[in-house]
């Protein structure tokens, strides 16, 4: 299974995930159906303002 950010160091991966354009998860695992795909991407959004909203 392959994560959607690495670093060989905890400051290189807080670095990658900060940095970094969130993965697709269809280039990660095809299997995964679009619907839910799409779900996850929204949810990860680096901008709180793309996100589902909360409370």
């Amino acid at each position: 299974c392959r994560k959607p950010f690495e670093g060989n160091s905890i400051a290189a991966l807080m670095h990658s995930i900060t940095k970094n354009p969130i993965p697709n998860i269809k280039d990660i695992d095809p299997k995964v159906p679009t619907c839910i795909a799409n779900i996850i991407s929204k949810m990860l959004a680096k901008d709180a303002n793309n996100r589902y909203q909360s409370g």
